[in-house]
């Protein structure tokens, strides 16, 4: 026993503390067998140590447990009526069993190299964490209170969640999942699953689903049903070709960067604010009578030619490096910048009907025409060809 740990046992003893913490000890490989007699501590922390091994279960008092960054390889966790917290984090543990912990609130397990976790008789049970594991397969089922699971950087291709009503936050992000099915959670309202092997994925049936992750996947198909209160939507980083939403009222942003799609269609969406779909193949955008849309992010596709018509509050569109040679923007009243830089650009003759733009960008179009009566809007930055440049500055300007 070190020196460190035997004068706080004894200032613990003396003083009946409800309360013993030990860190940085590097001497502390075990605990000493008195110990045990030290039953009345409702909490124990135990951080930093070389600590290989613990018996807990004659410690009936204890509320919370700490034995966070220690050396841990097996823990029993029994015999404790009314343990509320449970960290274990940053240990070597492989396999471990919780059960039969009536009061328990909060579980973390992260970063110990787990493979094997059994979760049984834990009806109190609010958060479990358990990020950073070598965990394959999961089964986390009949929780009554949980509303938080984390399962984030592990190797997980199988999982099966049941019975989880209040479930609240789902995240297994990083892992290697190929097809995930989720229905039935009513209280469920964030999922991050994003940077894994997902081809397929279907939820419905979350009334309160309201933000998804599911960015830097393999998805070909996605199935979105049912999903009333979603408002944020990541797909960025798929194999998405084609993709169509319906019973979507709330959607604000729509993210599908980096994808395969050549035409998308998101008239359904009558609550879009944001749309972000550079990097992609497209030819069509159906995005016309949006009244809530703001953002256009368009970047990057092969759009020939596009009509953006009937958004009351739109500000800004990117439609840069695309091949675009007479692009149209009708109906867009608050249009203050456009990029349209590293396009095939011949004429700018929509400009009059953007009584609102304030920035213009039009580098990399070789040759542009510029309707000679048109009227500048001197507050307009220019980042035009060079070729436009001197024609631009002998034009007339408010």
């Amino acid at each position: 026993m070190s020196n460190t740990f035997e004068s706080i046992l004894k200032e613990n003893w003396e003083n009946k503390d409800e309360f013993l913490s030990i860190e940085n000890d590097e001497n502390l490989t075990e605990l000493p067998v008195p110990f045990s007699k030290y039953q009345h501590l409702k909490s124990l922390k135990i951080h930093k140590t070389n600590l290989k091994k613990i018996e807990l279960s004659k410690f009936s008092k204890l509320r919370k447990v700490k034995l966070v960054s220690n050396q841990i390889e097996q823990i029993k966790i029994e015999k404790l009526p009314n343990l509320a917290v449970l960290d274990l984090s940053g240990n070597k543990i492989k396999n471990i069993e919780i059960a039969n912990l009536p009061n328990l609130l909060e579980l973390n397990l992260s970063y110990n190299g787990l493979e094997r976790v059994e979760l049984k008789n834990l009806p109190s049970l609010k958060t479990i964490t358990l990020n950073f594991n070598q965990i394959n397969d999961i089964s986390i089922k009949n929780l009554s209170s949980l509303y938080y699971l984390s399962i984030e950087n592990n190797p997980l291709e199988n999982i099966e969640l049941e019975n989880l009503p209040k479930l609240w936050y789902f995240s297994c992000k990083k892992h290697l999942l190929k097809e995930l099915k989720l229905s039935g959670f009513p209280n469920l309202e964030r999922i991050d699953i994003s940077a894994g092997n997902l081809e397929s994925l279907e939820l419905s049936n979350m009334p309160y689903l309201d933000i998804i992750w599911a960015n830097e996947n393999k998805l070909t198909q996605i199935n979105l049903a049912n999903l009333k209160n979603l408002q944020y939507l990541n797909l960025n980083k798929n194999l998405i070709s084609q993709i169509q939403f319906n019973n979507l009222p709330k959607l604000k942003e729509l993210k599908l960067e980096y994808n395969q799609l050549k035409q998308l269609n998101v008239e359904k969406l009558e609550g879009l604010e944001i749309l972000s779909i550079g990097y992609n193949q497209l030819q069509k955008l159906y995005a016309n009578g949006l009244q809530y849309l703001e953002t256009i992010l368009a970047s990057c596709n092969k759009f020939k030619e596009i009509l953006i018509k009937d958004l009351p509050r739109c500000k800004y569109i990117n439609l840069a490096y695309n091949i675009l040679i007479n692009p149209q923007f009708e109906g867009c009243p608050c249009l203050s910048s456009l990029c349209l830089g590293n396009n095939e650009i011949k004429t700018l003759d929509f400009i009059w009907r953007l009584e609102s733009l304030v920035y213009l960008e039009l580098g990399g179009n070789a040759d542009i025409l510029l309707p000679k009566d048109v009227v500048w809007n001197k507050n307009w930055q220019r980042n035009c060809a060079k070729e436009a440049k001197e024609y631009i500055s002998q034009t007339k300007w408010k």
